[in-house]
């Protein structure tokens, strides 16, 4: 009987920047058999870089049940070294290296003393010990050098299935369009047909959905290993794609704007038996936006990052061990650095508790924005789960639940819009003085006296008469220091001023709010039918429903009737009572709008007659600040002393420009905690 291979015991690394490469040693059809051997980063050896998921590539959302075999193979696949022992790896990784054996992978690095091609690849799993957290927390440090210095990185999508001829065409045909075509081909993005046109089939769209669902776009530590080498392969199943394929597909659907077309489209498609309940639209979206972060990242240069950009990203994949959403995009923010000369550092420490790690990384991008705008990207605290994460720490766990209303990573024109501190310089500690309290200067301006629904409340309740009842409430004739009526901040303030990503201030936007709102309610009308017809009969199980339905519909009527004196109200009241048909575009547009302003926050007045969205998690008492450094005024509650917490960045009607800031403005000092 022959002896079985013993589980591996590494070596220690004689050096911090020692690394270990692999060589594939097994033919096509054996088990892998590898050889590791030590060089030092800076040596002249070439080698290929393996990307990869460790669990199963597939959702199989789409998939047919034949092509989950892999998520149902049973773990403890292992590789054997040359030496005699073996290392447990997990069966995508073996189907990977067992791949790359089939299809006679090689490169031409040649040993000059044997003149012996070896094939030599640096794979995480096998390369780095991962019984070490020391060993972990260098080679992590090196990661970004690792890949930057590697010849092509092979990223390993998984086996073919059903759906990957169909995506192909898709990524061909995509990236077969020039910018000018593109641009020519793709300006009526309003067309419910534009994609049908495109010569690409409805199974073919589903086909492309199904393949960004593969979990490798998933990764957080995607983003570092595909941002650094030049030369990079997607395999799936025996075709190879060039990276550059996927990312002007990627490039076009973002520059176009045919990613919101195809999110419409393809909700649209799996309303159909065919494809009904097959898709999660909501990873499918997640998947898309990813698909743009890679786009942005291929068209940007390490110059360009600042490592707020990175977290701002980092929160959109997928992290088995959370402190990766920090370490992980680390070798790209040193890259950035080496052009700007600066030398700020986040050195990996996997023994760190999680939130120790995400409050030096917020600090730190902090510091180097030299302003407040990480503090747009902190989430409700309804969607908070760690006691011990600080209140102005983001947690990059969670993905994006609230749009930041506006901060140095977002694109587009809000980024520039609005001054609330209007040049107020945040007075930054030094580095060296990081702490679970951020110190910041800033403004009281007003206390929060009444607050309205959430956009769950108003939208699965049907709870319009809530949010109304705030401007019926209106303590004032005029809205403070404008011109303006209460009405018309009122519905400005709830999609932030912004519609179809300009200044809501025009007849286009306000004819949409008249849209929306007549759309409000007959939805409502149309849930009350629904139910009262679900039973024939004089009774039904939904009675108490439906009567909580004539309430909120009877009480929104009479908030509407008090307002029918003020525009755009009136215009509301007549076309209810017309039956008039408004546009359907204009109503969908200002529900996004407000969708995207006011998700996981609600409107509040202030003791002054204010109107803002904030966090939903505000309660009366509250306080509107603005600080030193923010572009957006943020509300605050009160602990103890000068000890704050945030709740959340806020729009406010009419202070956004700095317009309550005094000629000499005194500044409080305060600590968020």
């Amino acid at each position: 009987m022959s002896e079985q291979p013993k589980a591996c015991t590494y070596e220690a690394l004689p050096k911090y920047t020692s690394i270990r490469l692999l060589r594939l040693l097994s033919k096509p059809g054996e088990d892998p058999l590898c050889s590791l051997e030590t060089f030092d980063i800076d040596d002249e050896v070439g080698y290929d870089c393996l990307s990869y998921t460790w669990g199963d590539p597939l959702d199989h959302q789409l998939s047919s049940p034949s092509s989950t075999s892999l998520a149902e193979t049973p773990p403890g696949r292992s590789v054997t070294l040359d030496y005699g022992y073996r290392i447990e790896v997990t069966p995508n990784l073996f189907d990977a290296l067992q791949h790359l054996s089939s299809n006679g992978y090689s490169t031409s690095t040649i040993d000059v003393e044997t003149g012996s091609v070896k094939n030599y690849l640096w794979i995480d799993a096998l390369c780095i010990d991962q019984s070490s957290t020391d060993e972990k927390n260098r080679q992590v440090s090196l990661m970004g050098r690792i890949y930057e210095k590697a010849h092509t990185v092979i990223i390993w999508l998984g086996h073919a299935d059903e759906h990957l001829a169909g995506a192909a065409k898709v990524i061909h045909r995509l990236s077969s369009f020039s910018p000018k075509q593109a641009r020519r081909r793709f300006q009526d993005i309003d067309d419910p047909e534009l994609l049908e046109t495109v010569g690409i089939s409805q199974q073919q769209w589903v086909d492309y959905a199904a393949f960004l669902q593969r979990r490798w776009f998933g990764r957080i530590w995607v983003v570092q290993e595909s941002f650094f080498s030049g030369n990079k392969e997607a395999w799936f199943g025996d075709r190879i794609l060039p990276w550059s394929k996927l990312m002007a597909a990627a490039q076009l659907l973002d520059e176009t704007h045919l990613d919101t077309v195809l999110k419409a489209y393809i909700l649209n498609m799996l309303e159909k038996p065919k494809f009904r309940g097959s898709i999660k639209t909501k990873l499918f979206d997640n998947r898309l936006n990813n698909q743009q972060i890679f786009g942005k990242l291929s068209k940007m240069s390490a110059q360009s990052l600042n490592l707020g950009q990175l977290l701002y990203f980092s929160r959109c994949f997928n992290a088995t061990d959370p402190r990766d959403h920090i370490f992980a995009v680390l070798g790209m923010w040193d890259a950035s650095q080496s052009y700007r000369g600066t030398t700020y550092q986040i050195k990996p420490d996997y023994d760190s508790p999680v939130a120790d790690v995400y409050v030096h990384a917020t600090y730190m991008a902090t510091y180097e924005a030299q302003n407040l705008g990480m503090l747009g990207l902190v989430e409700d605290s309804t969607f908070r789960d760690d006691p011990e994460l600080p209140s102005w720490v983001p947690d990059y766990r969670k993905g994006h639940r609230m749009l930041p209303l506006t901060n140095q990573v977002r694109s587009g024109t809000r980024s520039i819009r609005w001054k609330a501190s209007d040049g107020l310089i945040w007075n930054r500690p030094s580095t060296s003085q990081w702490s679970r309290s951020l110190p910041v200067e800033g403004l009281l301006v007003d206390v929060v006296d009444d607050i309205g629904p959430t956009y769950a409340e108003i939208n699965s309740e049907f709870l319009l008469k809530d949010l109304l009842s705030l401007l019926v409430k209106y303590p004032f004739v005029i809205y403070p220091g404008q011109t303006f009526s209460p009405s018309e901040a009122f519905w400005r303030t709830v999609v932030q001023d912004t519609f179809r990503e300009q200044p809501a201030n025009n007849d286009t936007a306000r004819a949409a709010f008249v849209a929306a709102a007549v759309g409000k309610m007959r939805d409502l009308e149309v849930e009350m039918a629904t139910l009262q017809n679900s039973m024939p009969g004089s009774s039904s199980p939904y009675q108490a429903e439906i009567d909580q339905l004539k309430f909120s519909h009877m009480q929104t009527m009479v908030q509407l009737s008090h307002l029918s004196s003020q525009a755009p109200f009136d215009q509301v009241i007549s076309a209810l009572a017309a039956r008039e048909l408004l546009n359907s575009q204009d109503k969908d547009d200002f529900d996004e709008a407000f969708r995207i302003a006011y998700y996981g926050r609600r409107l509040f007045r202030t003791r002054k007659g204010y109107f803002g969205i904030t966090a939903q998690s505000l309660h009366q008492g509250d306080c509107v600040w603005i600080l030193a450094g923010a572009d957006t005024p943020f509300v605050l509650s009160k602990l103890h002393h000068d000890y704050w917490r945030l709740v959340g960045e806020a729009y406010v009607f009419g202070i956004m420009n700095g317009e309550v800031l005094p000629k000499e403005t005194r500044l409080e000092k305060l600590f968020l905690r």
